[in-house]
């Protein structure tokens, strides 16, 4: 009697099933990472604006509040002037904070909500 032969390798439904689930995580992953990547670009923005803010210590705090909010807004982030809060921390020093909530839907009635806190200080 001939033994069953075994299978040696990999076969083609494995690799679909593979590349399947790398693509979905792939996906999901830059659906997840995007609201993370725009908050360290607020982050950036907000250090420029407190530099240049720095080197001109006349600026008023609502004038360095609208240079954040002109820089942020050219990026196409959706941030209320509102929402941008400015505390004065020395001479010509600020820090800058923005509360940025970010809905990424999953399906029909689930979603994930993610509620990032971007800082920044005067250098």
């Amino acid at each position: 009697m001939r033994s069953p032969s075994r299978q040696k390798g990999f076969s083609l439904m494995f690799f679909m099933v593979l590349f399947a689930l790398l693509g979905a995580g792939g996906v999901a992953g830059w659906m997840i990472g995007k609201p993370y990547m725009d908050a360290a670009t607020v982050e950036h923005l907000a250090e420029e604006a407190l530099k240049q803010a720095k080197l001109e210590p006349t600026m008023t705090e609502v004038e360095i509040r609208q240079s954040l909010f002109n820089n942020i807004n050219v990026q196409g982030f959706p941030i209320e002037f509102s929402d941008i809060i400015l505390r004065p921390i020395g001479e010509a020093e600020y820090e800058f904070e923005i509360d940025m909530t970010r809905e990424i839907p999953l399906w029909d009635r689930a979603s994930l909500v993610l509620n990032l806190i971007v800082t920044a200080q005067t250098p």
